[in-house]
């Protein structure tokens, strides 16, 4: 299982399908009557959730859970939305996700250098033609990225949404079949895959940052951790990663019995030893 994954959210199965293909994604077996996929690495998860906020939320956990509670994960929705004065067919990322509901607003942290147009996205509970100018306008985005952001951080979080409808040609014309919502993925499909792996960079420097090091678990094992201590512990050596990378730990005296109480005696030693060394490496 990487440490790091890309997972995409969609509402519908024709959303689906020219990622799928563009992507490289085999069938995943799910509960609760969602549909998903992954890539042979496992590194990649796509999950079909249903269309609306309620599901695009489950969508997410669900994912979450399959995906097996990476370190790190980069979150991106991919989906239809109407525009009022967009042409047909554009993609577009969210430059922040407004829901009409509640009145929140978001801010993703967009990529350094991103090709593709912004806008920002509103998130309402019914199909409209009443568009609000500027706006993007679909049913998933506010909760996909409320839900998202419980597991990872505003860079890593983002919509990308392909505009169906506009007043030119509203939802009452243009209608919404298979074929039709089908035919415009494929547009974004390109767009799509290059996201990915824009994502996928960041995510993997954020794995590295945040996951255990090495001697973590035999230190753990070695001094029976509870689970409050293993955290403190782990919490230790990545600081001495991040202030001495590279550089031994310091020498830990142990006591003559390496089980229990001992435990906390290694945290003692632990950070006095990286205060000490902070404090003489600073002078």
């Amino acid at each position: 299982m990487s440490a790091a994954t890309v997972n995409l959210v969609v509402a519908m199965g024709c959303e689906a399908a020219p990622l799928l293909r563009g992507l490289a994604l085999k069938s995943l077996p799910v509960e609760g009557g969602f549909r998903a996929w992954c890539d042979y690495a496992r590194e990649t998860f796509l999950l079909q959730a249903g269309i609306g906020r309620v599901n695009a939320a489950a969508g997410v956990v669900t994912l979450q859970e399959l995906s097996g509670h990476p370190v790190c994960s980069a979150w991106l929705n991919v989906g239809i939305a109407g525009h009022g004065e967009e042409e047909i067919g554009r993609v577009l990322v969210a430059e922040s996700v407004h829901e009409e509901a509640g009145g929140r607003v978001r801010y993703p942290a967009l990529p350094a250098g991103l090709a593709l147009a912004t806008a920002p996205l509103l998130t309402v509970d019914r199909p409209s033609s009443d568009y609000r100018p500027g706006f993007l306008h679909d049913m998933e985005g506010s909760a996909f990225m409320a839900t998202a952001l419980r597991y990872s951080s505003t860079e890593l979080v983002h919509c990308l949404k392909v505009v169906s409808d506009n007043r030119a040609q509203p939802l009452s014309t243009a209608g919404l079949s298979k074929n039709r919502v089908e035919s415009l993925l494929e547009l974004a499909v390109e767009d799509v895959v290059s996201m990915v792996a824009d994502l996928r960079v960041p995510a993997e420097r954020r794995a590295s940052r945040l996951a255990p090091p090495a001697v973590w678990q035999k230190l753990s094992e070695d001094y029976a951790c509870s689970v409050t201590q293993g955290a403190l512990l782990r919490r230790l050596l990545q600081r001495w990663n991040a202030l001495f990378p590279g550089r031994e730990l310091p020498e830990v005296k142990q006591p003559a019995s390496a089980r229990g109480t001992a435990a906390g005696e290694l945290l003692r030693q632990l950070e006095a030893g990286l205060d000490e060394i902070w404090q003489r490496d600073v002078q």
